[in-house]
Formats: structure tokens, sequence, C-alpha cells
């Protein structure tokens, strides 16, 4: 049966009745998961498996047990995870079994109630939901050690737990509860530590050397981190339990200026350069880095999320009015980030332009290490119009010094990057007109951009020029234009390197690479012909490929379809392809002759317009041409000619084209 399907049921048993218990405590290192690396309430559920124990009771002096269950019938299955824990709710991974069906739970505390349950998982790491969950009790006399941290999880013997983040100059005091779960005194407790950073840890408490059977004391760790980065201690609690004469675990701590707090977790979302700056949006979402850093938002994505619900542990604070008492309250609720020096300012405002600071009851519930949730309530007037709510987040430290941001845009209006962007002129004829277009310089910075200067990279180009900049320097968001141009002097590809230098801090030299190829007029009717895929004789200026009587210079010549028959004529004032169009104009005074033709830029070709009274002898025809530009490629060219009808009762009109 397929994975996603329900299977078919399995049995957990435990000995009935018990078996003799070996004594190892030692949990299998190689299959040991830590507590916090996978919950019951996280799984998802992709298969079905039922287990059941046939047997629940109790195991005299004993610190493991075994179990067994009955085998999937899945061909690919491969492994168990058996999950075990004192709370039926907050279950975690105790040992991963592969190739059999049954295990050992080792480590087991005397006098405790433990809960377990079973999960299969397949080859390809689709996973079962769990089974029903079943409990046991160990018991046996003498001292027992439990630890709990101030988030009410037990530590295991070797666990880790976090002091979370904790900026320079500050500290965080982390509560935890010894008890003894055993049946007589707990005795001769001592609290020591050791590590490489252990200096920056300091114990306070119990106050006790013993605790009599089910007993409770507390102590203390500050963490006061002396040097960023990661900073760790190793804790060693001695007393009589037999089974853990030395309780051992570490806290791991990180610390770091404001600055150096919102740098990591920056690099952790793989920002960098102005994507990294507090201030920016990297991603369009209209949510600044600072305030994403602040709410527990993604920071490598879009992340326009709210704090919704009174359980989200991720989200943009959320302004709400509660009318359901006597009075109105306005409520602002917000994360705040734990030890970070982030200052968080309600503000509220009637009229959406006065904000004063938010005051009245503030409740703070701790979330984890790292994480608070706030919830502050103000009892307002009835009569209140309106009410609006803002958060203010600050971070002096890490709010950033002003600095100068350089960005360059093409002619097209595309954003270049400095040593990877290359704009290119195209193909153009040499000899023929040079070439201009325009780039823009943008200070997209919050301090003044200066020392702007354009400077070829390498020898000056006879073939690439630039224009002067109208000023050296722009003033936040302020922009200002340059032109590049290309005047073609050999054929062939050319490429030259422009640097604009600034005072930008980490684009101090902006390189932009400019490519063209120079082509003779012969060269440029050769691609043209290639890209019809026109070859030998039918590639030459004179052929007619498509038996259309147009050769291929006049298809050229007037853009006109080079893969098929075209015998178009141009539509005069609007045609962008076709053979001239010649007429007679007889709307004013005089008639005249009307020739209008397309002219392919930078070709290189003569175009001659010529009139004849009888087909036998034409004449150029003189006079001053209109020429309109149509794009980058092409020109429209209209000329006039005024003619007496009773001195010239006939007249022809033609354009002659040559490439030299």
């Amino acid at each position: 049966m397929p994975f996603g399907s329900a299977l078919e049921s399995s049995r957990l048993m435990l000995p009935n009745p018990p078996a003799v218990c070996p004594t190892d405590t030692t949990p299998d290192a190689s299959r040991w998961i830590p507590s916090t690396a996978r919950r019951l309430q996280q799984a998802s559920a992709l298969l079905s498996i039922f287990i059941l124990f046939a047997w629940s009771g109790i195991c005299q002096a004993q610190s493991s047990i075994q179990i067994a269950w009955d085998p999937n019938p899945e061909p690919d299955i491969a492994g168990y995870y058996v999950y075990l824990g004192k709370k039926a709710t907050d279950l975690a991974v105790h040992k991963i079994i592969r190739g059999s069906t049954t295990g050992t739970l080792t480590g087991l505390l005397p006098s405790t109630t433990y809960y377990v349950a079973v999960q299969a998982f397949n080859s390809a790491g689709l996973e079962s939901g769990f089974s029903a969950v079943v409990s046991f009790t160990t018991r046996s006399p003498g001292a027992i050690i439990s630890v709990e941290d101030d988030l009410g999880f037990e530590l295991f013997e070797d666990d880790e737990t976090s002091a979370g983040n904790v900026r320079l100059g500050s500290l965080r005091t982390q509560r935890f509860t010894l008890q003894n779960l055993g049946t007589s005194n707990l005795t001769g407790i001592v609290i020591t530590s050791d590590g490489p950073q252990a200096q920056d840890f300091t114990v306070s408490g119990p106050g006790i050397s013993s605790l009599s059977q089910g007993s409770t004391a507390e102590f203390t760790v500050t963490f006061a981190p002396s040097a960023p980065g990661y900073r760790t201690a190793r804790f060693h609690i001695a007393s009589n339990d037999a089974l853990t004469p030395s309780f051992d675990f570490s806290i791991v701590g990180n610390s770091g200026t404001d600055a150096q707090l919102y740098a990591q977790w920056a690099a952790a979302h793989q920002l960098a350069g102005n994507d990294a700056n507090p201030l920016s949006t990297p991603f369009g979402d209209n949510v600044k880095n600072l305030v994403k850093y602040a709410s527990n938002l993604a920071g490598n994505r879009p992340d326009t999320r709210y704090l919704t619900h009174s359980t989200a542990t991720a989200g943009l604070p959320v302004f709400t009015l509660d009318r359901s008492g006597p009075s109105p309250v306005f409520k602002a609720e917000f994360l705040t980030r734990n030890h970070s020096g982030l200052v968080y300012t309600p503000r509220i405002s009637s009229n959406l332009s006065d904000f004063e600071p938010m005051t009245g009851l503030t409740t703070v519930t701790p979330i984890d290490e790292n994480w608070s949730r706030v919830v502050l309530r103000k009892t307002i007037d009835s009569a209140t119009p309106a009410l609006y709510g803002i958060m203010e987040i600050s971070l002096p430290e890490s709010t950033p010094t002003p600095a100068s941001e350089i960005a360059i845009t093409d002619p097209t209006g595309s954003g270049m990057k400095s040593n990877s962007s290359v704009f290119s002129f195209g193909a153009l004829r040499v000899g023929g007109p040079a070439s201009t277009r325009e780039f823009t310089i943008t200070n997209e910075g919050s301090a003044p951009l200066t020392g702007i200067a354009l400077t070829p990279d390498g020898p000056p180009s006879t073939e690439f020029s630039v224009s002067n900049l109208p000023k050296t320097s722009l003033a936040v968001g302020e922009s200002m234009t340059f032109t590049a141009t290309y005047l073609p002097g050999v054929p062939g590809i050319r490429t030259s390197t422009l640097r604009v230098v600034s005072n930008d801090s980490d684009e101090s030299t902006f390189r932009i690479a400019l490519a063209a190829i120079g082509h003779t007029p012969a060269d440029l009717f050769a691609n043209w012909t290639a890209a019809a895929k026109l070859t030998a004789a039918n590639a030459t200026t004179s052929a007619t490929p498509f038996q259309d009587g147009v050769i291929n210079l006049l298809k050229y010549a007037f853009n006109l379809n080079a893969t098929r028959p075209d015998v178009r004529t141009l539509t005069r004032g609007t045609g962008t392809a076709g053979l001239p169009a010649v007429s007679l104009d007889q709307s004013g005074p005089q008639p005249q002759l009307v020739i209008e033709f397309l002219r392919r830029k930078n070709s290189g070709l003569i175009y001659t317009p010529e009139i004849s009274p009888g087909l036998a002898t034409f004449q150029p025809l003189t006079g001053t041409p209109t020429v309109t530009s149509i794009d980058d490629q092409w020109d429209r060219v209209v000329l006039k000619r005024t003619i007496d009808p009773s001195l010239t009762p006939t007249l022809f009109g033609r354009v002659s084209v040559t490439l030299p």
C-alpha cells in the first residue's frame, strides 16, 4: 500500500510480566536526538500506524526497558522513531531504530511516569502519523536529580540550552529548578562550571546542599558577555544521585553590539551590501529590514505578516479597539526581541499626524530566550471619534552612518552592476554616423555622493567617448545624466570600459563595459541575408529567391520580408515597410509629385530619388526632403516636386538604391 494511505496496524508491546531490566544508563549516542529536535505536536502525518501496549505497569529498580512492535507491511519501511517523554503532549525522539521492531528505552529515572509512541518512516523520508501514546512508571529507592529550565523544559544529561542573543553591556538571567524525584534525600548538592567562557556565566544559589523527597530549589545563571560572538560554559551538579552523580549540561549564548547582532541576522538571511542596510527593503514589500529584525519576520523573502493571533511568534504589530468592557480599550500587541537594544515605542494619534507615545497597562509574556510578547492597553473615551496606532522601532547603535550609494541606469532604463553590466551600441557602419546614448547616475544613499568623475579604464579610445558631467556631486535622491558615443572606425567587435569614481563606500569605482560592432555596408547586408537564412546565389544583392520581382537589395533597403515573397508598397505617413510610394498631390494650388520611402539608418546605402517623363531616362530629383525618425533603425523620407501638367503631362518616380 503506498505511503499517504492508511496502513495495517502494528502493535507495540512491553514485556509481560516485566523482564529483568539492564543496568546500562547511557543512551546510544549515535542514535540520540536532543529533546528539542522533534516534538510530537510539530510532526506531520503522512502514514498511519497503530501501536498498542500489551502491558503498562511498574518496572522495579530499572534504568531501561525493552519494547517491541509488529512490523509495518510496506516494503520500503526504513525504520522507526521511538518517542519518549514525561508528558503525553511533549514527546521527543529517544531512539531511531532501523532493521528491527524492538528497542530499549534507556536512561530512565526511577519513580517516573513515561509516555512512549512510535512513528514509521520510509526510504523517501515520508513519515507516518503517531501511534496511540501509552505510559509506564518506573520506581526505585534512592535520590534522583531532575533539572528544568525557566521555560519549564526538563534538561537531559549532557543537554545544551541557550541563553539567546544578549547585547554587549547587557545580561540575561535564567532560572533553573532542581527537584528530587527519588525516595530518599538528595544530598551533597554542589554546582560548578568550566569551559572556554565560563567567566561570562555566574551561578547563584540554590543556597542548599540537600533536598528531601519531592522538594525543589532554584538557582540562577546570569550571562554577562564580555566579548562578541558565541560564548559557552559547562555546568556540573554533583549529588548523591546513584545514576547521575554529576548532572552535566551546557549553556551557549551569543553576544555583540547592537549593530553586530543586527549584522549577524542580516548575514544569516544572506543580505549583503545596501540590501543589508537596516532601512532597506530588498524584496520590495515595503517592510524595512529593521522592522523585520524587530518582528521576527523572514529577512530573505517578502514577508508582510501581522501578529494576528495570541500564539503567533512572528508578525508586524497590530492595533485593535476592544469595546467588550464598560469602556473602550485601545490595544497594541507586538513582539520584542529580548536583550537586543531595540527600542519599541507604540504611538497613537487621532488625526494621523500628531503621534504621541502610547501609555497604559503593559503585559509582557516571555515566548523563549529571544522573544517576548507585549500587550499594551489604554482605556479611551468612548467619544473619541478615531484613533490610529503606529510602532516606532529604533536601534540607535545600528542606525547606519549616513552613506552615499551610487546607482547607474543604462539608456533602456535598466539598472547596471559594477564589473558585470555591459551596454551594447549594436552593429554600426564603419565611417557612418556616431551613436550617442544617455546614462543616468543617481544617489540612492543617505549622504551626498561626491567626487564623481568619468574616466576611461585603459588607453583613451578613438571610437568611444563620453560627455562631461554637469556636476561632481549629487544630493540624496538627486540624479544627473551623461552620454557615451560610439563612432565606428574599423570593422569588428569593439569594446571599452568606463570608470565612474565617487565616494561610494563599496563601489568607489563603478565600471561599465561598452561594446559595439563595426561593420562595412557589405557586412551589414550579409548579416541581414544570414538572418533570413539566404545562402549562395540567393544571398546576393540582385537575387530574387522567391521570384517576386523584388531583389534582395531593395527588400533590405525598404524593410521588406526576406523570407517570403513581399511586394508591398509603403503606406504613406504610417507604413513601416514597403517599396517607395510615388503619388500626385493635387490638394494645393499646384500639383506636386510626392516620393515617400524608408531609409535604413547607418547602413551605408545610397538612396537616390529619381524622376523621368517617359521611363527612358531618369534624373535625380532635387530638393530638400522631410526626414522623420521612426526608430533606431529607420527614417521616413518625403521629397516633393511641384509640376506643371501643361508642360509635363506624364511623370514617373522611383528610388535608386546602391550598396557601396
